[in-house]
């Protein structure tokens, strides 16, 4: 009898935790924040400005390795669609040391735009992001489609960019 009591109460907290998840996963997209930031090369972004372009927004640090091992893979993305009208735009997370950031763009020849978030505004701006990477995707209406915590999977990131240029 305690065996089946268990099993029913494992059985309501998976079905609990499964509900919970479809319920993250199909929630209503978000609209990109009205946020303005500039930078390493002292670029302005309006994030408002840029509907009618997919967005990839990385938050990331130097010294977090997922983070690092993305990069040749977003350099890869970036060169495949960026003449398609995609706009990757990396944001360090306001505890990177900024000397560090510009020394690996250099380091890593990375093209796309890199934000540093000294005051943590961006961060706040899509959601309080705690953690790194966190990878964001953003459709040609300025809505949030897609927010994934952990390293992207390549090839799914690549059709999944591949499907909102085409829309």
């Amino acid at each position: 009898m305690k065996k089946l009591k268990n099993k029913i109460i494992l059985t309501g907290l998976s079905l609990l935790l499964a509900a919970g998840a479809f319920q993250l996963w199909n929630s209503e997209p978000r609209t990109v924040p009205d946020l303005n930031v500039k930078t390493i090369s002292n670029k302005t972004i309006h994030f408002q400005q840029l509907k009618g372009q997919v967005i990839l927004v990385i938050f990331w640090a130097t010294n977090c390795p997922a983070c690092v091992e993305e990069i040749p893979d977003l350099i890869r993305l970036y060169q495949q669609f960026h003449d398609q009208r995609l706009e990757i735009i990396a944001i360090n997370m306001p505890y990177d040391i900024p000397s560090h950031v510009v020394a690996m763009q250099k380091q890593m020849n990375i093209p796309y735009d890199i934000v540093l978030d000294l005051k943590g505004e961006a961060v706040k701006a899509f959601g309080n992001i705690q953690l790194t990477p966190t990878s964001i995707v953003i459709d040609k209406n300025g809505l949030i489609v897609e927010q994934k915590t952990g390293r992207f999977v390549f090839k799914a990131l690549q059709s999944r960019i591949r499907d909102l240029i085409k829309s």
